[in-house]
């Protein structure tokens, strides 16, 4: 969940694979109060995320990269996946 207050814990990097190169998503940390796991499907803004690894150091160990896969927004993940089920 974002958190917008000073509970803060983690202070997230969202990067995604794109043309054979990780990117920064949203060119800024993401401020949540969990750290999601591996396979978790995260939704920001409607924006739909598998997390494929979470990295971290033991220096940043509350500043962690996420390296995502992008499944869509709502409507178009919707369809491919779940309608699947």
């Amino acid at each position: 969940m974002i958190s917008y207050n000073e509970e803060t814990v983690f202070k997230i990097t969202f990067e995604a694979n794109r043309a054979g190169v990780w990117a920064d998503i949203f060119e800024t940390e993401m401020n949540f109060n969990y750290l999601p796991r591996v396979g978790d499907i995260v939704n920001i803004d409607s924006c739909y995320m598998k997390v494929l690894v979470v990295e971290y150091d033991y220096k940043f160990q509350f500043n962690p990269t996420l390296r995502v896969e992008e499944l869509g927004h709502f409507e178009e993940y919707y369809q491919n996946f779940l309608s699947n089920l």
